[in-house]
């Protein structure tokens, strides 16, 4: 049990990832693509070792338009496709067209692979790339192509049910054969069993006759010779086996033409001079011994034992490490492995506390005045799942040494596992060890990319400048700059998290609309916060994926829509599915048939643009919309590509237009209801004063009240209209700018000039209650309309829709917390988002 734990031990002291096809998705990840796929089973040794090399070509043509390289799993998921290909061995290397594959049979190394492919992956003949064909199969596709579609099938069915009549004749002409080779084969056992049981036995052995050795042995039986334990002399055995021989031939007549001479037969004398054999007792047998594990001393198992004893500590806030690089930041919540003997001294150590070697890979230190933020971690935290947890943490940052020490304490939980398993059964558990942590090894490696790249990005973002001490005094002649809040450069991080990822998305993919079928292929169209994350880690994106998923997350469901990430192209996308409700009874396949004027159900992009002509869409959008829907080769589409149309539900106001009547109309029921549209404002959808609001608050708050006024829309359709009179371009979000414009510019007059005034809008409400105090007196209406227009900033009937909105809870006086909000509101944001959305909506209504 020793010897086995210590090579478990060794095991771990030794140990330091593509595209999987199955039956189900073969035809869709292949279509239109040459391809290069390897078969294998994960038993398979040769598969091990060139498993390396082949996902390194599988990440190389990760992202090629024409060539797809891929693996097939014969034991997994793609057992049925690997019995339909034919497979018998393993690793098998095909290529070329996926319904035409040619075996590979060059080198497994990573140079061939990559010069085969360079060479020989190039686009094969077919309906994407007629260009490619000879004549004679230019000729025959052309010919296909033209055919309708049930005269193609029915053709494909033909020649189908002649392979299938040819294989079933073969079968049948085996099944024939084999039964007379059966009849023939007993035949030929009854006849020798005949044969023999006729006395073939006896013949032989009267041909044969009977040897001197058996003469001798009767004659000693009857006690003719003497001497049957010892040797005889040779020339009385010769003599009397030669008299014995005469007499019997005297008895017996002799056979014409044969005379004996009186010689002594060699083997007569042989048979004389040799003992008889005695009996030997049966050999006995050697017991196997079992195969003895390599012995190690004592000394190497205590330092094998010693290396599973790690000290773990968890930072509690953002730190500091020192490391052959240089320095690097590690964030809260990360697991380090500590050296031993200097975390024994913990909280005493001076200076800065080196990390564990053998998790590092090299010297490392948390900074001292780091170190108090260090928290010890105790055995029973250190389990599979936390672990698994804190590694998915540092996946998914900037830091590789956070990296390794992660992974190092998965490799000492899995071998301490191994080892408990070990003692507990009394079995080897080496092989299963060593392959978890080649595991935890791929799993690194696979990892190290995408925290590498986001670590050289965040050496090249500049730090921010420490804030100022000495107080800013406003400047008369400009207007005062406020330093921005921390939600306000979340805001701003967030918008332009979205425009990047934008960008990333149309020069990558072209448009957001492929990049969406690439995060969501099972085409949910929904993703959660998970599988979005984990997608656009896969696809390389290296922005803040917290901050664009707060704002692609308007509503905080925890999911989000493809219309959250490009609401102008399902705005497209909604026209079209209003032709399809309303011409095509919701049906694709109708919508193809009208655009298919050749049978091929496929469509180019002249056919679609002159289909949607004759739908009278407006024009310039229909080359758009082609675009969009065209996910693969970018010349055709097919029934395919349309279907997700059919299950797409996005929010009901992207298929209405506003009415700006119905929105005044609303408001003025606001007014009645609540005394003021502002206050109404802050009390139904925005509570906490943000000055935007999202269509989840808004539907959830006219559903409450709609029932106890008539003038509020009862209807989720007037509510939508509504709504797309604030959201013209349909973004999930609308603003107090849309809603009231007369409220939105009497705040912004009064913010800007009490910001340059008086410091903030709360120090101006300040000075105004200070003055009444001392006559006992409230800022009420009167007052606060009095301030603002004798320092005329406001009209009064501007500042009496402030006050009104801002006296929420209708106290008939303001304090300083009442206008508290306008001091956070970012109006820099503010004027840039409402940039943003404009020239969204005049490049929409301008596209060709």
């Amino acid at each position: 049990m020793g010897a086995v734990r210590v090579a478990l031990l060794a095991g771990f002291l030794a140990a330091a990832g593509g595209l999987e096809l199955t039956k189900a998705d073969w035809d869709e990840k292949t279509a239109g693509k040459t391809i290069f796929v390897k078969f294998f089973a994960p038993w398979c040794g040769h598969c091990k070792s060139m498993k390396p090399a082949w996902d390194k070509l599988m990440e190389d043509y990760k992202a090629h338009s024409s060539i797809l390289v891929a693996d097939v799993d014969c034991v997994g998921d793609g057992k049925t496709k690997c019995d339909e290909v034919g497979i018998k061995n393993f690793p098998s290397i095909k290529y070329g067209n996926p319904n035409n594959l040619e075996d590979y049979t060059g080198g497994r190394d990573l140079p061939s692979l990559q010069k085969f492919a360079q060479e020989s992956l190039r686009p094969t003949c077919g309906p994407e790339n007629i260009d490619l064909c000879d004549v004679l199969s230019r000729k025959q596709l052309e010919e296909y192509m033209a055919m309708p579609a049930d005269d193609l099938n029915s053709k494909i069915k033909e020649q189908e049910a002649s392979i299938t009549a040819a294989e079933k004749e073969v079968d049948e002409l085996l099944k024939s054969m084999q039964k007379e080779y059966e009849e023939a084969k007993i035949a030929k056992e009854n006849r020798l069993q005949e044969i023999k049981d006729s006395g073939l036995g006896l013949m032989r052995l009267v041909k044969d006759g009977k040897t001197a050795l058996e003469l001798v042995r009767i004659r000693r039986a009857q006690g003719k010779l003497s001497g049957a334990s010892g040797r005889e002399d040779p020339e009385t055995c010769q003599s009397s086996c030669a008299t014995e021989r005469s007499e019997e031939r005297s008895a017996t007549p002799s056979r014409p033409g044969f005379e004996f001479d009186g010689k002594v037969p060699k083997y007569l004398k042989l048979s004389c001079v040799l003992k008889p054999r005695a009996q030997q007792p049966p050999p006995r047998r050697r017991r196997r011994r079992p195969r003895a594990l390599p012995q190690h001393s004592e000394a190497d198992a205590a330092a094998a034992q010693e290396a599973l004893n790690i000290v773990v500590a968890e930072a509690a806030t953002p730190i500091r490490l020192r490391g052959a690089g240089g320095e690097v930041r590690l964030p809260a919540e990360t697991w380090l492995v500590l050296d031993a003997a200097a975390a024994t001294r913990l909280p005493e150590v001076m200076g800065d506390l080196p990390l564990g070697s053998e998790a590092s890979g090299h010297k490392a230190f948390v900074l001292e005045k780091f170190v108090p933020a260090l928290r010890l971690l105790e055995d029973a935290q250190l389990n599979w799942a936390a672990a698994q947890a804190n590694f998915v943490r540092c996946s998914r940052g900037a830091c590789f040494l956070a990296l390794k020490h992660a992974a190092f304490v998965l490799k000492v939980l899995a071998t301490r596992h191994a080892l408990d398993e070990t003692e507990a059964q009394g079995v080897d558990n080496l092989p299963q060890l060593r392959t978890v942590l080649a595991d935890i090894d791929d799993k690194v490696s696979r990892a190290a990319g995408l925290v590498g790249s986001r670590a050289a990005a965040a050496t090249k973002r500049p730090e921010t400048p420490p804030p100022r001490l000495v107080k800013h005094k406003p400047d008369k002649s400009e207007e005062a700059q406020e330093a921005p809040s921390p939600r306000h450069t979340a805001l701003r991080r967030g918008l332009q998290a979205q425009t990047d990822f934008t960008a990333f998305a149309n020069r990558r993919f072209g448009n957001c609309v492929r990049l969406w079928f690439v995060l969501d292929p099972e085409e949910h169209l929904k993703l959660a916060n998970k599988q979005f994350v984990r997608g656009c880690e896969e696809i390389g994106f290296s922005g803040c994926l917290t901050t664009l998923w707060r704002q692609l997350d308007h509503d905080g469901s925890g999911s989000i829509l493809f219309s959250d990430i490009d609401p102008q192209s399902a705005m497209q996308l909604a026209d079209l599915k209003v032709i399809f409700t309303q011409q095509f009874e919701g049906s694709a396949e109708k919508f193809m048939k009208s655009v298919d004027s050749k049978g091929s159900h496929r469509a180019s992009k002249d056919e679609f643009v002159r289909a949607m002509d004759a739908l009278n869409c407006p024009p310039g959008t229909s080359r758009r919309l082609f675009d969009l829907l065209c996910r693969y080769n970018c010349t055709t589409i097919s029934v395919k590509d349309l279907l997700f149309l059919q299950r797409w539900t996005p929010p009901p106001y992207y298929f209405v237009r506003g009415d700006l009547r119905l929105l005044n109309s609303f408001r003025s029921a606001l007014v009645e209801l609540h005394g003021s549209a502002l206050r109404a404002w802050f009390r139904l959808w925005d509570p906490d004063q943000l000055f935007r609001i999202s269509w989840f608050r808004f539907r959830l708050g006219v559903a409450n009240i709609a029932r106890r006024h008539g003038g509020l829309p009862n209807m989720e359709e007037d509510a939508a209209k509504v709504w797309r009179t604030l959201d013209e371009e349909c973004f999930g979000w609308a603003t107090l700018r849309t809603f009231y414009p007369e409220a939105f510019e009497a705040a912004t007059r009064l913010k800007r000039w009490a910001t340059l005034s008086h410091g903030s809008v709360a120090k101006f409400v300040a000075s105004l209650l200070k003055k009444l105090e001392s006559q006992g007196l409230k800022l009420s209406k009167g007052m606060f309309r009095k301030a603002l227009v004798d320092e005329e900033v406001l009209t009064k009937e501007a500042a009496e829709i402030l006050f009104e909105g801002f006296d929420v809870d209708e106290h008939g006086a303001l304090t300083e917390q009442d206008v508290r909000c306008l001091d956070k509101w970012d109006l820099a944001f503010e004027e840039e988002a409402h940039s943003r959305r404009t020239n969204v909506g005049a490049t929409s209504s301008s596209k060709p």
